[in-house]
């Protein structure tokens, strides 16, 4: 029986929960794509509550 180091262990534990972690991001922001296509004024509505009813909300704005 040959014995695996704890170092590869480790490595391949973290790069396993990278790659699910690459996927679940993907998913989401292809959830989000698709809400934004199937309802295009959703993200100008949620930019208009945010400014007005969260305090400083107006400096929540994207900088370019």
């Amino acid at each position: 029986m040959k014995v695996v180091p704890r170092l590869n262990v480790v490595l391949l534990s973290e790069m396993i929960e990278g790659f699910f972690s690459m996927r679940s991001q993907a998913f989401r922001n292809w959830s989000i794509s698709l809400l934004q296509r199937k309802f295009p004024g959703l993200e100008f509505l949620l930019e208009v509550l945010m400014r007005k009813f969260l305090p400083g909300g107006a400096s929540f704005g994207t900088v370019a």
